[in-house]
């Protein structure tokens, strides 16, 4: 559970979110303590490559730290593993 890694945050349904997409894939997710946006608590970035989700970076915006998890796919593009780097 990524919530459990962003200090103080034990249920990220009373947080704001704001999303980003770059030809219809969802690129950036950035989450806010609240609508008016004051307090950013971590921005999460999606990367994929010719369309299909290849890593997730989570930015912890309070300790300056990053988690990244890598998606490795088979030759039917199915899942066969997600590393955290």
């Amino acid at each position: 559970n990524d919530s459990l890694y962003v200090s103080g945050v034990d249920g990220l349904g009373a947080f704001y979110n704001e999303f980003t997409y770059l030809n219809g894939n969802l690129t950036k997710i950035e989450t806010y303590d609240a609508n008016i946006k004051t307090n950013k608590l971590f921005t999460k970035t999606l990367t994929y490559t010719s369309g299909v989700l290849t890593s997730l970076s989570i930015f912890d915006e309070t300790t300056a730290q990053t988690i990244t998890k890598n998606i490795n796919y088979n030759s039917s593009n199915q899942v066969i593993s997600i590393e955290k780097i």
